[in-house]
C-alpha cells in the first residue's frame, strides 16, 4: 500500500473514532507497526494528529503547534504560514518564539495580533515586551505583541518587562527555557 493510501486511512479511521490504535490498525491491516509509526510522526509533523502511547488522536483545530493548549484569547494566538502551504497555530506569542527557534526557515509569513490594539501584526516586524508583570493568559514566562515600539515601551512603562525584536525575543525565550544554562567565560 502506498505511504498516501495509508496517510488516508489513518486519518479516515481518526475521522470516524477519534483515536488511532496501531496493534489494532497494524493487524487489521497487515501493516508493519514501525511503517505506521513512521506515518503517525510524519502526520504529527504536518498538523493533523497528536501522537500519544499506542497510537494517536486528533488534534483540536487550533490547538497549538507547540503545548497543543487551545489559544486562550484571540489577542494572543499567531498563525504561522509555512512555505509548503501548511498553515500552524500558536496559542500565544511564546509558544510561536519557540517554534521558530527551531524553523523559521520553513516559516514564510506569520501574522499576529497586536496586545492593546486588536489589529493584525506581521510578526517578523512586531515588537515584542517579555516579562511584564501582568497577569498571563497562557504560558510562562508571558509574551505580549505589539505593532509599535513607542507603544509596547509605553507599556514596559506600566507593567514592566523588555521590548525586543524577533529575534532577540526568540533567544531571549529560548534561554529561559533552556534547561542547562551556560556561562560566558
Amino acid at each position: 500500500m502506498l505511504k498516501e493510501e495509508r496517510h488516508k486511512l489513518i486519518l479516515n479511521e481518526l475521522d470516524a473514532t477519534g483515536l488511532f490504535d496501531l496493534k489494532a490498525f497494524s493487524r487489521a491491516y497487515e501493516m508493519s507497526e514501525m511503517t505506521l509509526y513512521r506515518d503517525l510522526q510524519y502526520l504529527e509533523t504536518t498538523g493533523k494528529l497528536i501522537r500519544i502511547s499506542g497510537g494517536a488522536k486528533l488534534l483540536p483545530i487550533d490547538s497549538c503547534v507547540v503545548c497543543h493548549k487551545q489559544p486562550q484569547s484571540k489577542r494572543q494566538r499567531i498563525t504561522l504560514h509555512l512555505i509548503s502551504g501548511v498553515e500552524k497555530k500558536a496559542c500565544c506569542a511564546h509558544c510561536a518564539l519557540i517554534y521558530l527557534e527551531k524553523h523559521m526557515k520553513e516559516v514564510q509569513q506569520i501574522l499576529g495580533t497586536d496586545f492593546l490594539m486588536d489589529t493584525t501584526v506581521n510578526v517578523k516586524r512586531a515588537n515584542f515586551v517579555i516579562g511584564a508583570n501582568l497577569p498571563h493568559f497562557c504560558c510562562d514566562p508571558s509574551v505580549y505583541l505589539f505593532s509599535e515600539c513607542k507603544i509596547a515601551t509605553q507599556f514596559t512603562k506600566g507593567f514592566g518587562g523588555r521590548v525586543l525584536s524577533l529575534e532577540k525575543a526568540i533567544e531571549e525565550v529560548s534561554e529561559v527555557m533552556s534547561c542547562c544554562k551556560h556561562t560566558k567565560k
